[in-house]
């Protein structure tokens, strides 16, 4: 992997963990809520095909992970829904394993694609 797609990896990763650390914070609630509902929608719109985005610098070409995206937003839905009731920790929670999730995923995609 080059450099520029691994600094762009990690940076990605920081974004997603703030976001997290963010839910927890009472004040960012409102901000929070916006983000993840937005992003939520905006990757919906790319799964059923009514915005596209297959290529993209963080991935070097090909978007690996577009089948991944109704996953990320269900779980970005999930989130926000519990944020809204007031249980951040839940939401960090749930944010915090979408980037479990998708580190994995990540990994495997680029060990299976190396032999």
């Amino acid at each position: 992997m080059r450099k520029a797609n691994m600094d762009l990896f990690l940076l990605c990763i920081a974004a997603r963990l703030a976001l997290a650390y963010a839910a927890t914070r009472p004040k960012l609630k409102t901000a929070v809520l916006v983000f993840l509902l937005s992003v939520a929608t905006a990757w919906l719109a790319m799964t059923f095909g009514i915005l596209k985005r297959d290529t993209g610098k963080e991935a070097g070409g090909g978007i690996w992970w577009k089948h991944l995206r109704f996953m990320h937003a269900i779980n970005y839905l999930v989130a926000a829904f519990y944020l809204h009731r007031g249980d951040r920790v839940e939401s960090a929670a749930v944010l915090v394993a979408d980037v479990a999730v998708g580190s994995f995923l990540r990994y495997r995609h680029r060990n299976k694609n190396k032999g």
